[in-house]
This record gives C-alpha cells, sequence and structure tokens, in this order.
C-alpha cells in the first residue's frame, strides 16, 4: 500500500494494480451474501453451509486485513430512557 499525494487525506491506494487485490475481497463477500440469503430463506444454517460460511468469513477478514482495512470501534451515544421518550420521533407521530 502507498498514498497518494493527490488525494485528500493521504488516502491508501493499492500499488502495482493488481485486480485480484480487490477482487478475491468482492467474491467472498458476494458468496457471504449468497450464504446470508440461503439461510434467511431456509430460516436455519447445515452444518456444512455454516461451516462455509464461518471460513468464508475469516478469509475475507485476513483478505481486507491483508490491504490495509481494518476494523474500527463506532462511537454510539445511547440515549436514556427519559431522552428517548422526550425524543424528536416523538413530535413527528403525533
Amino acid at each position: 500500500m502507498k498514498t497518494s499525494d493527490s488525494m485528500p487525506n493521504s488516502t491508501p491506494v493499492v500499488a502495482g494494480g493488481d485486480p485480484r487485490i480487490g477482487r478475491s475481497p468482492a467474491v467472498a463477500s458476494t458468496e457471504l451474501e449468497r450464504l446470508e440469503q440461503r439461510f434467511a430463506l431456509a430460516e436455519q444454517a447445515n452444518p456444512a453451509d455454516l461451516d462455509l460460511y464461518q471460513n468464508l468469513a475469516n478469509t475475507l477478514r485476513r483478505l481486507l486485513t491483508t490491504i490495509g482495512l481494518q476494523r474500527r470501534a463506532k462511537t454510539v451515544s445511547v440515549p436514556t430512557l427519559a431522552e428517548y421518550l422526550r425524543g424528536p420521533h416523538r413530535e413527528a407521530a403525533e
């Protein structure tokens, strides 16, 4: 990975132009979505498909880590019950 000076915030870009670097995670992600759809339609997952899903999800994580994508925790603010009850959504509903 290298950084491009012409891109804002020095965004990492893939050096070398090898399309497989991006294609492999895309294929893995698509197959994961197909398995998720199968699980949802069947309302269950058989052990073989679940094993495949878990292996594929781990492979996708490793591929994304390899190309430099990292998981980052997102700060989420949860309102108190009182804040929720007097929140703006109540005005829209009334």
